[in-house]
């Protein structure tokens, strides 16, 4: 009879066995750390999950929009390319020219940075771009308020239900022909 009972719980210890190993690997994949943009302005954070994004803005003196490409590697962001509509004032005076999007220069730029200090406004109209979604960040912060960009390896469950960035970001508009 005992061993009648004892036969009979195996499925019971098996289904909890399981449970228990189920379990422990979903906490171990929340709580494993994942690569993310760390986006950080006063008072505020959050987490972006991306592996390329451009930072976008208004050139003070010509008044036309300059884009600087970045790649997120581990330990950094790397400059891969900058875009401009003209070609004058504080332009870069090295790089070789490469593909760039219609009504823009691009120039070929491998510079790596720990992190970015950005400082953005109204007048200059900072956005940041990736996977066709847009934040206007100058329109969530007070003018000259400074943005810092960095490299972060936070749990996964941050990038899920935390410190996220993605409600800040729309659908990028088609660009209007010129």
């Amino acid at each position: 009879m005992r061993d009648q009972t004892a036969r009979s719980q195996w499925p019971l210890r098996i289904g909890l066995v399981s449970l228990l190993v189920l379990s422990v690997a979903l906490l171990a994949w929340l709580c494993w750390p994942v690569q993310s943009v760390r986006i950080d302005y006063p008072a505020h954070g959050c987490h972006w999950r991306t592996s390329t994004f451009q930072l976008q803005w208004r050139h003070s003196v010509e008044h036309q929009i300059w884009r600087d490409v970045y790649h997120v590697e581990s330990h950094g962001l790397r400059l891969v390319r900058s875009e401009m509509q003209t070609f004058g004032a504080g332009a870069p005076s090295s790089g070789r020219p490469v593909p760039a999007s219609p009504g823009f220069t691009g120039l070929a730029v491998n510079q790596a940075w720990p992190e970015i200090h950005w400082v953005v406004s109204r007048n200059m109209e900072g956005s940041l771009i990736a996977n066709q979604l847009i934040w206007p960040i100058h329109t969530a912060v007070p003018d000259y308020t400074e943005i810092t960009l960095s490299v972060d390896h936070t749990p996964r469950y941050r990038t899920l239900w935390g410190e996220r960035c993605d409600d800040h970001f729309q659908a990028l508009k088609p660009a209007r022909p010129a």
